[in-house]
């Protein structure tokens, strides 16, 4: 059997894998061709009206999905190296509700979280510390990103009721707790399982940017906007804080 190279378009570099992007093709390779079938719509296509969940044992152990009747056969539909299938037979399988482990998960840690000795929050401050904890694995940074989402949407209703300061405050803070649970996060999860987190981190900057950018935000709070995001820039490199 020959063995053939394959370079890289853009590097000119021989092309490689990573192992997190080949794991899911060599877990498929072990299922029956007859329970893969490919489906015509994006993963998120599926995603409105069904519970997301995480396959716990078997040779699908660690893929997430969701569980949906597809020509009467029940499968697990999920994405691998970018291409949305469904794979049949998951009743035979042991899965569990994510949304429902992102819950309690986030009740659980924040119940256990305590002040640090000297810490000043204000009330709205501590609201939002009770949503932020040190992550331990991928469902925890799900439960943060969600945490994230919450208070940035907060964020942009303070501004169309022009409660800047509020905005500004939970903007601000949100990335602050963000930056900080991604430094504690284990330095054994993989780059890619923070994406989620850091992809909605940009929606409570570009709350910010509107604000810099409105007339109606006064001088003062502007400069106290923008010094925030440098230093956040500075202490947190990671977040997606461009100024």
């Amino acid at each position: 059997m020959s063995l053939y190279l394959v370079k890289d378009c853009a590097s000119g570099r021989v092309a490689t894998i990573p192992d997190e992007v080949m794991q899911p093709f060599m877990q498929l390779v072990q299922i029956a061709p007859t329970r893969i079938r490919f489906m015509p719509h994006t993963f998120d296509y599926y995603s409105t009206g069904n519970t997301m969940v995480r396959i716990t044992s078997g040779i699908l152990a660690g893929m997430e999905g969701y569980r949906i009747r597809v020509s009467r056969d029940k499968c697990l539909i999920t994405s691998v190296g970018g291409m949305t299938v469904a794979i049949k037979g998951i009743y035979k399988e042991s899965f569990e509700n994510i949304d429902e482990y992102v819950r309690q998960r986030r009740e659980q840690l924040s119940a256990m979280r305590r002040p640090m000795p000297g810490e000043l929050l204000s009330p709205l401050q501590a609201q939002i510390d009770e949503s932020f904890y040190e992550p331990h694995n991928q469902l925890d940074l799900m439960a943060l990103s969600e945490s994230v989402s919450f208070w940035t949407a907060k964020a942009e209703r303070s501004v169309r009721d022009k409660r800047f300061d509020e905005a500004a405050e939970v903007a601000l803070f949100v990335l602050e707790e963000a930056g900080s649970c991604l430094m504690r996060k284990p330095g054994n999860m993989e780059v890619g399982k923070t994406e989620d987190m850091i992809s909605a981190c940009c929606g409570t900057d570009k709350v910010l940017e509107d604000m810099l950018r409105s007339m109606d935000v006064a001088a003062d709070l502007k400069n106290i906007i923008e010094t925030g995001r440098e230093s956040l820039m500075m202490r947190f490199p990671f977040l997606p804080i461009s100024i």
